[in-house]
């Protein structure tokens, strides 16, 4: 796998594990649960976007202010 690609995936994951961990883990009726899932999908995009683009420069580039 190309190292861009590993640092995207990486990037990914890593706002999955830490943000996942802020979903509730009482149980809950299944569709409570798609729509957290769906809600926390959605929440998580600009952050997973602003990862790649930091991990896609080594951590050279600045985030603009407001961006995260």
């Amino acid at each position: 796998m190309p190292d861009h690609m590993m640092r995207r995936w990486g990037a990914a994951t890593l706002v999955f594990l830490v943000t996942g961990a802020m979903l509730p883990l009482a149980p809950a009726p299944a569709a409570a649960q798609v729509s957290a899932v769906r809600d926390y999908a959605i929440a998580a995009q600009p952050l997973a976007a602003a990862l790649v683009r930091f991990s896609e420069t080594s951590g050279r580039q600045v985030v603009a202010d407001g961006e995260l």
